[in-house]
């Protein structure tokens, strides 16, 4: 799965307050095992440690709440998600996968999420990205999921 996606950002002058326009993307599916859904740019709500940063710790696809893989946070910076949900029936067992996160061709950083032994519908992890304070008047971010 690979998502292409350009930014233009503007910002407010209020702490913690930012804006962003003119969000364009384009998803083309390369990995049909499971789906990836953009769930696009937000705040950080709270600072935390990285989790699911590398293949022996992925993050469980799971129901409901799900697994939550993500970089280092800091609060009040720019994140960037998208949401890996499995397929009953098509998702293999056991397999994990590579979230990997590139602006402008530059890696960013890579986390991990697994299957478990019986992968099924509504299973799914959220993979978080900390973008850092600010925002590029303009970059393209690509999202690559396959397996790690």
């Amino acid at each position: 799965m690979v998502v292409a996606i350009s930014v233009t950002s503007s910002f407010a002058m209020a702490p913690y307050v930012k804006t962003y326009v003119a969000l364009e993307g384009e998803l083309v599916d390369v990995t049909p095992m499971v789906t990836v859904t953009v769930q696009g740019f937000d705040i950080a709500k709270q600072s935390g440690s990285p989790q699911g940063n590398s293949s022996t710790v992925a993050q469980t696809l799971a129901v409901g709440a799900g697994g939550d893989a993500h970089t280092t946070r800091t609060k009040g910076n720019w994140i960037y998600s998208v949401r890996v949900d499995t397929l009953s029936g098509v998702t293999p067992p056991d397999t994990t996968y590579s979230i990997t996160l590139k602006k402008d061709a530059v890696v960013v950083a890579t986390l991990y999420v697994a299957s478990d032994a019986t992968p099924s519908t509504g299973e799914y992890a959220t993979a978080q990205f900390d973008l850092g304070s600010t925002m590029p008047a303009s970059a393209t971010y690509v999202v690559e999921v396959q397996h790690a």
